[in-house]
């Protein structure tokens, strides 16, 4: 019975180059989550001590307690209402997704990885159109919203609506309830258009 041999040895290498495959995906999936990571911890970094930036004559004139050019500032409530905004959308995500998994999982018997791997493309095409939309309902830009952070970052409440925002993009924490004080709706920027 040479063939029944050859067979086995043929499905037994078909299943080491399978499981090689799947490994290859993963590390794969695995290295753009961490690129996707390392660019939100960029544009949304934790809170350190840092000197601010030296303000020009220009600056002080125009606003003599801000380094920051006025303009690119929004205001404290309502950076800390996108950030708030921005942890719920996200987590809510991130929570479809996890269902999402375990529903391919058990319909097309695939492990986690497996699975991860096939729905990370769209899981971070969904991440970054889900956090556009809320810098368009709070009418502010990603930037806007970077240098804002950095600008309150010793702002306790700032800091902890940051802290809040980075748990739940990186899927730790559910957000907790909105604070009273955070009021929704659209932003206005300090020192007017610009």
């Amino acid at each position: 019975l040479p063939s029944e041999g050859v067979s086995r040895a043929m499905r037994d290498a078909l299943k080491a180059l399978a499981l090689a495959l799947a490994a290859t995906a993963c590390g794969a999936a695995y290295v753009v989550v961490h690129e996707y990571r390392r660019k939100l911890k960029k544009l949304y970094p934790k809170p350190k001590p840092a000197a601010a930036p030296a303000a020009t004559p220009e600056d002080e004139r125009a606003h003599s307690e801000e380094a920051v050019p006025i303009v690119s500032v929004i205001e404290k409530e309502v950076l800390i209402s996108a950030l708030y905004d921005i942890a719920t959308t996200a987590y809510s995500l991130i929570e479809q997704t996890r269902r999402k998994v375990q529903m391919l999982q058990q319909e097309r018997r695939m492990t986690a990885d497996q699975a991860k791997c096939e729905i990370q493309d769209e899981f971070q095409v969904n991440m970054e159109t889900v956090i556009k939309a809320v810098h368009r309902n709070h009418n502010v830009t990603e930037s806007q919203v970077s240098r804002s952070a950095t600008y309150f970052k010793d702002d306790p409440r700032v800091s902890e609506a940051v802290r809040i925002m980075q748990a739940a993009i990186a899927g730790e924490q559910a957000p907790p309830e909105r604070p009273r004080a955070v009021a929704r709706g659209k932003g206005r920027r300090r020192g007017g258009r610009g």
